[in-house]
């Protein structure tokens, strides 16, 4: 199978899931920093991302914008949501995880609310 066709079917048995990292020896990570953190001991240490796009695939450099829409509490770590804040300008009352996730949940849903 080939890297798109892996994350098809990542994103097949997991539709709660809006990305997916593959490594070069074709493991699907949930996680970035998982997928990079293997892949550090690979010969070749490149990760390759996908997001969902309404069935299809794209490892292409995501916006910020993309980043939020598939921003998902269930499958981001903590590290990733904090990255995200921070990418996104979002200023927060207080810097627990909580307050992180709140508010990329309230962003996302705004970012949603304003496409239509």
């Amino acid at each position: 199978m080939t890297k798109e066709e892996l994350a098809q079917d990542y994103f097949d048995r997991h539709p709660q899931s809006n990305e997916c990292h593959v490594t070069s020896d074709l493991r699907v990570f949930h996680q970035k920093s998982n997928a990079e953190s293997f892949a550090a001991n690979l010969k070749d240490s490149k990760v390759a991302s996908f997001t969902r796009n309404h069935g299809s695939t794209s490892n292409e450099e995501q916006t910020p914008e993309q980043k939020l829409l598939a921003f998902n509490p269930e499958v981001t770590s903590y590290d990733e949501a904090k990255e995200l804040v921070k990418l996104l300008k979002i200023k927060l009352e207080s810097k627990t995880k909580e307050s992180h996730f709140e508010a990329l949940a309230a962003a996302k849903e705004y970012l949603i609310k304003n496409q239509e």
